[in-house]
Parts: structure tokens; sequence; C-alpha cells
């Protein structure tokens, strides 16, 4: 018996409120930024530490997206002055990716550093985004059990593995984060092309802000799977988890784009 496989076809419909705004596209284009001054950069490694000291607080202010990423590795840096210039630039750029890095310099001997970092890292703790993911269901009449609770499981697994610094999953819905929720297993279906036999699962995914419940963004996913001949019961759970596998992290990464876009605005 072969199986077969085919790709999911993925939509969007991005929701403001209860007003429709498209469907199946999904635009995050870059921003164009300025590239930093030169002679600006080259600061950063100067031999004198008062050039630093200036260089990381010009990066810092500059708004580059770059920013972080350049003063970041100065935390490190053998004059305490430095070092705490660094903590005050990224406590400006207010990015909680820095809170890693951050919090590793929690044995710095220096009281400078050490008050600086005790005013900057309760400001980008505040940042942090919470993603919680919700209750799943299964539209399709339970034609597989566990089906839902399967899409709920990998949705969350995927989702953890894409969030990076700055956001965390949280299992409390009464805090202020963006919610995946509910997960729907919307249909079950079963089709034939020739001497294939395909079973095709839609899922979806709804996007809120919560508490409130404001309802963001529709997120839908489609997979089928596909054997040669026809498909038994024993065979349509298996087919219809192995979609539901691949339905998941195409929400999941639809889902973590769009946090990451909006969140930070």
């Amino acid at each position: 018996m072969r199986v077969k496989r085919l790709a999911g076809a993925r939509c969007w419909r991005m929701v403001l409120g209860l007003s429709f705004l498209g469907a199946c596209t999904l635009l995050l284009a870059p921003v164009a930024h300025a590239e930093l001054p030169k002679k600006l950069v080259d600061g950063l490694s100067s031999s004198s530490s008062k050039v630093r000291i200036v260089a990381v607080s010009n990066v810092a202010r500059s708004k580059d997206p770059t920013a972080r990423g350049l003063i970041e590795p100065l935390l490190t840096d053998s004059d305490p002055a430095v070092r705490a210039a660094v903590v005050e630039g990224l406590g400006r750029i207010g990015d909680p990716a820095a809170l890693t890095p951050l919090k590793a310099l929690a044995s710095d001997q220096d009281d400078t550093v050490q008050a600086v970092l005790k005013r900057v890292l309760p400001v980008l703790e505040a940042l942090v985004v919470n993603v919680l993911v919700g209750e799943a269901r299964d539209l399709s009449g339970g034609i597989v059990p566990g089906l839902a609770e399967r899409l709920r499981r990998e949705v969350r697994s995927a989702i953890a593995s894409k969030l990076g610094p700055g956001f965390v999953l949280t299992d409390d819905p009464s805090k202020k984060s963006y919610g995946a929720t509910p997960l729907n297993i919307r249909s079950v279906t079963r089709s034939k092309d020739g001497k294939t036999s395909f079973l095709e699962v839609k899922c979806e995914l709804t996007l809120v802000e919560m508490p409130g419940n404001i309802l963001r963004a529709a997120l839908g996913s489609t997979a089928a799977v596909g054997v040669e001949g026809e498909i038994s019961k024993k065979l349509e759970a298996e087919l219809a988890n192995d979609a539901v596998s691949a339905c998941a992290p195409e929400l999941a990464a639809d889902f973590v784009a769009y946090v990451k876009e909006r969140a930070r605005r």
C-alpha cells in the first residue's frame, strides 16, 4: 500500500474587532531601515571605554532593528561602566529577548551594573508576550476519536518551538495574552481520484486577545493524505492523525508570525 501526502493548503483571514479585512493571505513585509553609520558601529569596538559607552548609547537610541544584537555582546565588556551602559541601552530598546543575557549578569560584582539591572529587568519582564493555547473541538462529528486533542497538543508543541525569547506559553486564561483558541477540526472527508482514496482534514484556529476575547484573525489549514485502494476504518484513524500532524505546524507558524508582528507594535 502506498501512502500519498498532499501539501496542506493554508488560509488566513485578518479581522479587527468583527470587521472582515481579507482572505487567504499573510502579509508581513519587512520594513526598510537606514543602516547605522559605520563610524558609530565601529565605536562599539573602540579601545576607549568612553567611546564604547557613547556608541552603545547612540545605537540604543537609534531604533535600528539590529541595535540589540550590536550592543548585547558588550555585556561581557571588561569595563563595568560599559556593561552598565549596555544594560541601560537594552532597557531603552525594550526588547524582552534581552532578558536571558541580562539575567546572566546576576553574578556581576559591580554595584552600578546591579543597580541598573534591578531597574531594567522589571521593565523588560513587563513586555513579555503571553500566549495561550485554548480548547480544541471536533466539529466533524467525532469520526476519529481524540483528533481534536491531538490538534491542540501538536499546535501547542509547534508554537513552543517557534516563539523564541520574549514570548512565553501560559495556561492561565485570565492573563493578558494572545490566545490560539479555539482549535477546531472543521471536517474530515473522503474523496477518490482513480485508484487513490484521500482523507482530507480541515483544521482552523481563532486568534483572540485575552482577556476580552477580541477576535484578531482566523487561520485555516487543510491536509489530505491518500492511499491506493479503499480506506478502511482502521486506516481512516491513522490517516486523520497524519493529516492533523501536517496541519498543526502550519497553523502554529502563521499564529506565531502574526503575534510577533502585532505584539511588538
